[in-house]
C-alpha cells in the first residue's frame, strides 16, 4: 500500500490564511503565564508525555529528528516543557511587534496540540485570543485543518489474507472522518461545506520504491525509520478488500470534541517525524497505541512483553470499542455465509509455551514468541493459518542428564484457505534450523535419537489445496526445500493433512513423503504423525503426539550416500501448551 505523509498532504495545499492583527493582550502579563506555567508543572502530567510519545522513560520518536526544541527532550519531559514555554512566549512576545518573518517554523504553529493543552491549563480568555489570532497566520496549520476535518474517530482491523501468509496477525489502522467547516479549493476541487472528508492514518516504515530484501531484515531487527500517514480512506480499504483480500473489521471510538481538537492538532505535530520502527518491538500495533493514547488515555493498551500485534492490540481494547461494520473480501463473502464470521476478538494471545515428556526419557519445551496454530484448540478463526517467528525448542534427556538445543524456527507461514468458496491456494514457506533424527556417529548414523544439540539449515516453500466439509478440514502441499547435513540436498516435500475440530478438542493427522534430489540426510523419507489436543482451561490445552519415520525408498548409490543403522522408529509425546 502506497502511503503519503502528513506533512506532504498540507504542503500540496494552496489555501491561504490572510494575515491577522494580535489582540489586544499587555505583553507585561506574560511574565506572570510563565511563572504559572512552572508552578503547574504540567510537564509531569500524562497529557504532556502522551504528546511526546514517551514510554518507559523515553520517546519512541527519533531523537534527531526535527519533533523536540530541546536536545534531551527524547528522554526529560521537563527540558522540552520548559523551552517550549519559552518559545511560545517569544513567539507572542514578537507577535506584538509584528517581528515574525516565517510563522510556519514557530512553536505555536509547529506544535498547536501542545499550545492546546497549555492554554487550556491556563485558562485565560485573553491569551486564548491572542493564540488563535496567532495561529490564523499558520499556513501550514491551517492548510491542514482546513482539510482534515475530525468528526469521528474508528479504528480499522484488516484481518489475514489468503493471498500473504504473514498477515495471520492482522494489520491496524484509523479512519478519520469530518465534514468540511468552510469551502474549500483543493487542486481544481470546489469542495462546499458540509463535504464529507475520510482518511485512513497509518503507521509504517519508510522504504524505498523497489522491492530490497534487506529493507524487510531491517524492519525485523528494528532498524528503521517509520512515519504516520494520511491516505483517501476509500483507496486504502480498496486496496486491503479487493487487492490484498482481507476482511476489515471497523470499531467505533467514543470521544468528545475536546478530545478530537486535541488529537487532530497533534496529527499535524507529527508531519514528516521519524519514529523507531521494528516488525517486532514498534509495528503498526504500537504506532497506534501511541497516537491513541493522546485521543483518550484510557485507549493505550500496556505490554505485558516485549512487543504487541495488531490483533493483540484489537483485543486489549475491545472494552472501549463499539463494532460498526465488518466489510468482507469479496473471496470470503461465500465462505462467511457457509461457516460463519471469524471471532477475531476472541482468538487466542500469540505467545506460546509448551512443555512435554517424549519417550519416557526426555524433557521437551517450546517457546514461541509470536504465533498462531492450526494445533491450538481454539475455533475463533474459521481458516486455518500459521505464523511463527523466532521459535526454539530444546530438549532434557533425562537418562543422560543431557540438555540439547533440537530446532530454531526463524520464520514459518502457511494459510490454508478453502479452494471450493475461495479460490485460493495454501501458501507455506519456512527457515529453520533443526537437528537429524539420529545420531551421527563418524559418517554414518546410529539407531539413538540426536541428543547433539547441531541443528543444521532446512528452507521450505510450497502451494497446495484445502478442502472445507464444516469441523473437517483435508488439505494437500507440494513443497521445495533444501537441507544441509553432511551433504546439500534439495528435496520434494508432499504433506497430506486431516484437521478436525471440534468445540474442545483438535484431532490432526498427517503423511508426508520425501523424494530426495541426491540422498536422505534426514534420517526419514516417509512420516505418519497423529496429534491430539484437548482444551483444559481458557488457553491451556494439554495433547499428546504420535510419530511414525520410516525410509522406504532406497538410497541413490554414490559416494554422497548417507546411511543409517535403522530404519524405522515411532515416537510420542505428551504434554500441556498455553497462549499469553
Amino acid at each position: 500500500m502506497r502511503y503519503i505523509t502528513l506533512g506532504l498532504i498540507s504542503s500540496c495545499l494552496f489555501i491561504y490564511a490572510a494575515g491577522t492583527s494580535p489582540a489586544s493582550t499587555d505583553t507585561s502579563n506574560y511574565k506572570s503565564l510563565q511563572n504559572t506555567l512552572k508552578e503547574k508543572r504540567l510537564y509531569n502530567t500524562d497529557v504532556w508525555k502522551n504528546l511526546l510519545h514517551y514510554d518507559e522513560g523515553h520517546s519512541a520518536i527519533n531523537k534527531r529528528s526535527n519533533f523536540f526544541l530541546s536536545k534531551q527532550g527524547f528522554k526529560n519531559p521537563k527540558a522540552e516543557y520548559d523551552m517550549f514555554v519559552k518559545d511560545i512566549f517569544k513567539n507572542l512576545k514578537d507577535f506584538k511587534t509584528n517581528n515574525i518573518k516565517d510563522f510556519n517554523n514557530t512553536a505555536l504553529c509547529r506544535y498547536p496540540a501542545r499550545t492546546y493543552f497549555i492554554t487550556k491549563a491556563l485558562g485565560d480568555e485573553s491569551l486564548d485570543k491572542t493564540v488563535l489570532s496567532y495561529q490564523s497566520n499558520c499556513k501550514d496549520l491551517q492548510d491542514f485543518l482546513s482539510m482534515v476535518p475530525l468528526d469521528s474517530v474508528h479504528i480499522e482491523f484488516a484481518a489475514e489474507s489468503d493471498l500473504m501468509p504473514g498477515s495471520s496477525m492482522g494489520h491496524s489502522f484509523l479512519k478519520l472522518e469530518g465534514r468540511l467547516k468552510n469551502d474549500v479549493k483543493f487542486e481544481g476541487l470546489d469542495l462546499k461545506k458540509g463535504t464529507l472528508r475520510t482518511y485512513a492514518l497509518g503507521y509504517f516504515a519508510l522504504m524505498g520504491e523497489s522491492f530490497n530484501p534487506l529493507d524487510y531484515a531491517r524492519s525485523v531487527l528494528g532498524n528503521m525509520k517509520g512515519t504516520f500517514g494520511l491516505q483517501p480512506f476509500d483507496s486504502a480499504k480498496s486496496d486491503y478488500l479487493d487487492n490484498q483480500q482481507r476482511s476489515v473489521y471497523s470499531y467505533k471510538i467514543d470521544a468528545s470534541k475536546e478530545q478530537l481538537e486535541l488529537f487532530k492538532l497533534h496529527l499535524f505535530e507529527l508531519r514528516n517525524v521519524w519514529i523507531h520502527y521494528s516488525f517486532i518491538t514498534h509495528n503498526c500495533a504500537d504506532g497506534l497505541n501511541a497516537v491513541l493514547r493522546v485521543l483518550d488515555s484510557k485507549l493505550w493498551v500496556k505490554k505485558d512483553k516485549p512487543f504487541i500485534t495488531p490483533l493483540e492490540h484489537i483485543q486489549g481494547l475491545k472494552d472501549k470499542l463499539t463494532l460498526d461494520k465488518v466489510s468482507l473480501s469479496p473471496n470470503k463473502i461465500n465462505f462467511t455465509k457457509k461457516y460463519g464470521q471469524n471471532d477475531i476478538l476472541s482468538l487466542r494471545k500469540s505467545s506460546k509455551f509448551a512443555l512435554s515428556l517424549e519417550n519416557n526419557n526426555t524433557l521437551a519445551f517450546y517457546f514461541s514468541p509470536v504465533y498462531s496454530d492450526i494445533r491450538n484448540v481454539d475455533n475463533s478463526y474459521k481458516e486455518l493459518t500459521e505464523s511463527r517467528l523466532v521459535s526454539l525448542e530444546g530438549k532434557f534427556n533425562l537418562r543422560l542428564n543431557k540438555p540439547y538445543l533440537s530446532r530454531i524456527e526463524l520464520i514459518t507461514l502457511n494459510s490454508i484457505p478453502d479452494i471450493v468458496s475461495t479460490k485460493s491456494l495454501s501458501k507455506y514457506i519456512s527457515i529453520r534450523f533443526e537437528e537429524n533424527l539420529y545420531q551421527k556417529v563418524g559418517s554414518s548414523y546410529s539407531k539413538s535419537l540426536d541428543t547433539s544439540s547441531k541443528a543444521y539449515p532446512t528452507l521450505e516453500a510450497g502451494l497446495g489445496s484445502g478442502f472445507y466439509l464444516w469441523n473437517l478440514v483435508f488439505y494437500t502441499q507440494g513443497t521445495l526445500g533444501y537441507r544441509y547435513d553432511t551433504i546439500n540436498n534439495a528435496y520434494l516435500r508432499l504433506n497430506t493433512a486431516l484437521v478436525w475440530r471440534l468445540k474442545y478438542a483438535r484431532l490432526i493427522a498427517s503423511y508426508n513423503v520425501y523424494g530426495d534430489f541426491v540422498s536422505n540426510n534426514r534420517g526419514y523419507d516417509n512420516k505418519a504423525d497423529i496429534f491430539f489436543a484437548f482444551n483444559l482451561y481458557k488457553s491451556l490445552d494439554i495433547f499428546g503426539e504420535a510419530s511414525y519415520y520410516m525410509s522406504l525408498f532406497n538410497p541413490i548409490a554414490s559416494k554422497m550416500r548417507v546411511s543409517y543403522d535403522a530404519n524405522k522408529t515411532l515416537t510420542f509425546k505428551v504434554g500441556f501448551s498455553v497462549n499469553f
